[in-house]
């Protein structure tokens, strides 16, 4: 396992815990309200699947988030579950770029709720990359510490589960630690007395909404490099 500087335990999917997802894929294709529990259920085991195809050790994701945008998108649209594919660069043209997922699904109060999803963003919390005696200059250009250095500790906790399961419900709390950890790593030609920049979750839930990033990959390359997720059809 990667050096992190959070305690990072994926959430790992028994096959029993696999089967009910089959189960709760059926209620997705039949357009029936899901409880709470149920989409977490499904969303957790949706992100055991992808990181277990990614690596089988569940050690790196590095450079790996636009490989796994292709497979959930591909995905859910087959469930008829609503999805955006989204890019960092929504946040800001000057940070790295990153692929994530909004999804929609209808909940039991008869709300639709969204969820971010992004399996690979661990790899932005390497003791390695959070460092800023590690950084590096290029053309007088100067490279900042990943996303996850830029995270509170009283928001530790908190992106910890998401860390663990690889989504988290998108409010407005989780929109502003997301977005922020992304808007604090732009590249900059300075690094000294940098002051920490902060922008409302209600705004960046609304970037996040007009998403309109490009899938990489096809479904047929996904089959080919045996990437692709299919519902159980039965």
């Amino acid at each position: 396992m990667g050096e992190y500087i959070i305690d990072f335990k994926p959430v790992i999917r028994t096959p029993d815990e696999l089967e009910l997802m089959q189960n709760l894929e059926f209620k997705i294709i039949k357009k029936q309200i899901l409880t709470k529990e149920e989409i977490e259920i499904f969303l957790s085991s949706l992100m055991y699947i992808v990181r277990e195809k990614l690596d089988k050790e569940m050690e790196t994701f590095a450079n790996k988030c636009d490989i796994a945008q292709s497979m959930i998108v591909y995905y859910l649209r087959e469930l008829g579950v609503s999805v955006i594919p989204c890019t960092s660069h929504q946040i800001s043209k000057k940070t790295l770029i990153h692929d994530f997922v909004i999804a929609k699904f209808n909940e039991d109060n008869d709300l639709s709720e969204s969820y971010l999803l992004d399996p690979t963003y661990i790899q932005f919390f390497t003791k390695s990359r959070c460092n800023i005696n590690n950084l590096f200059v290029c053309e007088n250009i100067i490279s900042t510490p990943d996303p996850g250095y830029f995270i509170d500790d009283c928001d530790k906790d908190y992106i910890e589960h998401f860390l663990n399961n690889g989504y988290t419900l998108l409010d407005e709390k989780s929109a502003r630690i997301y977005g922020d950890s992304f808007l604090n790593a732009e590249y900059r030609a300075n690094f000294n007395n940098y002051e920490k920049k902060t922008i409302s979750g209600e705004i960046y839930i609304d970037l996040f909404s007009n998403g309109k990033t490009k899938l990489s990959k096809t479904y047929d390359n996904l089959v080919e490099e045996g990437l692709n997720i299919d519902f159980t059809k039965s």
